[in-house]
């Protein structure tokens, strides 16, 4: 990682963390469970809680469109729509979660839903 991504990412604020559900975009390989950082205006997502720095993934918020994606089956799911005109799904295992995610998300987008 270059010193001033690193910088940046020390930075900015831990806004909400959890582990939340990420759907594979394979339709055989399911749902995978990620470790999630809200930090500054990036969800940053990684294998294992304490990896937000070293093999890190992270989604611009700022540039998503978000939408509530829920289900009787999944009834806690997000969406993101990138830029790139991809969706990731996202889930949580309970409403507390989903709600704290899905606040601090809307902040940031500014109630971008489609």
């Amino acid at each position: 990682m270059t010193d001033s991504k690193q910088l940046e990412h020390e930075v900015a604020p831990v806004v909400c963390s959890a582990f939340l559900w990420k759907s594979s975009p394979s339709v055989f390989k399911g749902w995978h469970k990620r470790w999630v950082v809200i930090k500054g205006e990036k969800l940053v997502y990684s294998k294992r809680l304490g990896d937000e720095i070293e093999g890190y993934k992270a989604v611009s918020l700022a540039d998503c469109v978000v939408r509530r994606h829920t289900s009787k089956t999944r009834p806690f799911a997000f969406a993101l729509e990138l830029p790139s005109k991809r969706t990731q799904l996202w889930r949580a295992d309970d409403e507390t979660t989903f709600d704290s995610f899905w606040c601090a998300i809307q902040a940031i987008t500014g109630g971008a839903a489609a």
